[in-house]
């Protein structure tokens, strides 16, 4: 939980109580009340309510704070895809056929971190779009997009078809990783728990190198798996430096896989302690399964919350574009539900955007701690299996 999405919540709650015209009779529609706090000019901005002063500080702040998130995701992805890059020009051909599963392992790590940069590139581009949108948001509450100042009504109209188009972007990357996460756990209900279960302390029983991959190696690794150019992404490191950690590297993931794959022969004491370790990397899983695939429904929650506000702004900014009645498209007849008039479309497209993106906050304040606590623990597997599916 962050300080941005407890600050989402109140900002949309807030939009919520003005689209229903809630407490009308209160201060907060009372634009004489501002005027203790700010003196603002006449003839538009002198009409900001406290309600809207409350909203438009906000605002201010998802434009900062979102501007700046983007901005960083982008920097974070760029120097994420130089540190692959340099790993990867790094690879000795010769170390395939010495480390072969560990070889695998890190070329396949390699090309999804690669992928994870380039994505955070893209996501963070057009998140720090929606965070400049929100300017015209934030002078729209203030009135100042009734006058020409920075465009008036078009700019704020183009404002917001930018956001809608950023939000398709952020909307295929929530169902690209809800859809992950779904997957994953399955995997390792299906796939990585059984393994282990049956193996009783020997995987290398149960199982051959090739079982291991970059994610399944990461699960079974008690605290997960950070490769360096993933920590160090400075770029400071000379050539040489670059080549010694990826041999490192490879070699410290093969001497791993060899380690769980190793089978003691006669030794009771330590197959007890082999056996021991297999349960407890069941309950870790089996945990780590029950919360990475409820994460995953949560987003599917998210997704739909989005998709419902991204439908609800279309109608807004459509109803300033499309004629309305008799001359209006058929299509938009059918995108309004019956609606006749523009502006019962833009009002309810508005207030469906805004309690949409009120919930979708108040949810991601809620879940995570329902889900930790919710979530099974110190369940041996076998004794009690969770449903996922």
């Amino acid at each position: 939980m962050s300080l941005s999405t407890i600050i989402a919540f109140v900002r949309n709650g807030l939009c919520c109580i003005k689209d229903l015209n809630l407490f009308s009779s209160s201060i907060l529609f009372d634009p004489s009340y501002t005027y203790l706090v700010f003196s603002l000019p006449p003839p538009h901005l002198n009409q900001t309510t406290p309600l809207e002063l409350l909203i438009g500080i906000l605002q201010f702040y998802a434009f900062i704070s979102l501007t700046w998130e983007g901005i960083q995701s982008i920097k974070r992805g760029i120097e994420l895809k130089r540190s692959v890059q340099r790993a990867k020009q790094k690879v000795a051909l010769q170390q395939e056929k010495k480390y072969f599963s560990a070889y695998r392992i890190v070329k396949q790590k390699l090309h999804e971190d690669a992928a994870s940069a380039t994505k955070a590139i893209i996501q963070g581009f057009w998140v720090a779009c929606i965070g400049i949108s929100f300017f015209w948001l934030f002078a729209n509450s203030f009135h100042v997009t009734q006058t020409n100042v920075i465009g008036g009504v078009q700019a704020l109209i183009h404002a917001l078809t930018v956001a809608e188009i950023a939000l398709l972007f952020v909307l295929y990357y929530m169902i690209a990783d809800a859809a992950e996460k779904l997957k994953n756990a399955r995997r390792i209900r299906r796939t990585v728990i059984p393994k282990l279960e049956s193996s009783g302390g020997r995987l290398g029983q149960a199982v051959t190198e090739d079982f291991f991959d970059a994610n399944i190696y990461s699960w079974i690794i008690h605290n997960g798996w950070s490769p360096y150019w993933t920590i160090d992404r400075s770029g400071e490191s000379t050539l040489e430096e670059d080549a010694e950690q990826i041999q490192q590297e490879i070699q410290r993931v093969q001497l791993t896989v060899d380690t769980l794959l190793a089978v003691g022969q006669g030794d009771t004491s330590m197959e007890q302690m082999l056996k021991q370790a297999a349960d407890m990397a069941c309950q870790r899983l089996t945990r780590e399964a029950w919360i990475l695939h409820m994460t995953g429904v949560l987003e599917c929650f998210l997704v739909i919350f989005n998709v419902v506000a991204f439908y609800g702004y279309m109608l807004s900014v459509l109803s300033f574009y499309l004629a309305e009645g008799e001359d209006a498209p058929s299509y938009w007849k059918s995108m309004k539900f019956g609606l006749m008039k523009n502006a019962d479309a833009d009002w309810a497209g508005n207030f469906a955007g805004d309690l949409m993106w009120t919930i979708e906050p108040f949810t991601l304040i809620v879940a995570p701690h329902l889900l930790v606590s919710m979530a099974p623990t110190g369940i041996s597997p076998k004794s009690k299996k969770v449903k996922i599916d």
